[in-house]
């Protein structure tokens, strides 16, 4: 999954310029989105079980920790969280379409 994902970010991304916090948070939206992958046949069958995926098996290990953000600027922020749910959008409709 590592090749697919690679070439995924190239087309995605380009020539963005990220910093080192939102290309951590892209790489970890990423990887949530491989992991929801089912390991198996997915049944149409409403009666059979949810098909397993990896995340089943990761989520106990997951932080829920926050930076602490002394000064932070509002605007700026919201720009790039803007900029950075672009890309994750873009990157998972790709995903899903390749």
């Amino acid at each position: 999954m590592i090749r697919p994902l690679k070439q995924l970010l190239r087309k995605t991304l380009g020539k963005a310029s990220l910093t080192y916090e939102e290309l951590v948070t892209v790489l970890c939206d990423c990887e949530f989105v491989i992991n929801s992958r089912p390991l198996k046949y997915v049944s149409e069958d409403v009666t059979d079980l949810a098909p397993i995926t990896p995340n089943m098996f990761l989520l106990e290990l997951q932080g829920s920790g926050l930076a602490d953000c002394d000064a932070v600027d509002s605007d700026n922020l919201n720009r790039r969280v803007r900029y950075r749910q672009r890309m994750k959008e873009s990157l998972r409709q790709r995903f899903r379409k390749e």
